[in-house]
């Protein structure tokens, strides 16, 4: 992972040293499943760019995983570095690149009807303050993918481009936790229950670690200069 952080900065730089063969450059906003962002875009000869990439979002969604139902509110952060080869002097594109993710997800359970199903046990939902949990993102991730259009095309102002790609998430962690109300549950039951949470835990860490690779969509419109 690091390695591919190395490769995309030392294309940057490299990018820098060698303006005689660049096009261009070009900056301009971003918009798809990953979020509304900016990205900055090097031509460092007709056939490669390199490009560095802020982007971001907030929404919330709810997410039925075992018989737990979640309630997620979700944070989309990533900043990403790619390099892009344009074959045959096209506008289709081949982009690899590393990606530094924010990304993390606050869970709260919600009752389905007044109750919590947890580990095949039922617990009143009164006798629950609450059970919360968090999903984070790998730290930096690589990124692969395919697209349309290119920022630094020769003789033009304003370009538009399509991106599709993956980012593979080698494990995504997952962490969950209840308090108990005191009031209406002994501390057996409040430990049974915890005990049942820490099996929500592993089935919920399971569940969204079954699929590795993350789509990425995203759509954009560049000014060159």
């Amino acid at each position: 992972m690091d390695r591919c952080i190395k490769i995309a900065c030392l294309a940057l730089c490299g990018g820098a040293a060698l303006p005689a063969l660049a096009e261009g450059y070009a900056v301009g906003g971003t918009f798809g499943t990953d979020g509304v962002g900016i990205e900055y875009t090097y031509a460092l000869s007709d056939s490669v760019t390199v490009s560095a990439g802020y982007s971001g979002i907030n929404f919330n969604t709810t997410r039925k995983i075992s018989a737990v139902s979640y309630q997620l509110d979700s944070k989309l952060r990533s900043l990403g570095f790619k390099a892009s080869y344009f074959p045959s002097d096209s506008s289709f594109h081949v982009t690899l690149g590393a990606i530094n993710n924010g990304t993390e997800f606050d869970a709260k359970a919600r009752p389905v009807g007044d109750s919590f199903e947890l580990n095949g046990n039922s617990y009143p939902a009164s006798s629950v303050s609450s059970i919360n949990g968090k999903l984070r993102f790998p730290s930096t991730t690589p990124y692969v993918g395919i697209g349309w259009g290119n920022p630094v095309r020769p003789e033009t102002r304003w370009n538009f481009t399509f991106d599709m790609g993956f980012q593979y998430l080698k494990s995504v962690n997952a962490s969950l936790n209840a308090t108990c109300n005191n009031s209406l549950i002994n501390q057996l039951q409040c430990f049974q229950l915890k005990n049942d949470v820490a099996q929500e835990e592993k089935q919920l860490q399971d569940d969204v670690n079954k699929n590795h690779w993350w789509p990425v969509l995203r759509a954009g419109a560049q000014y060159q200069f």
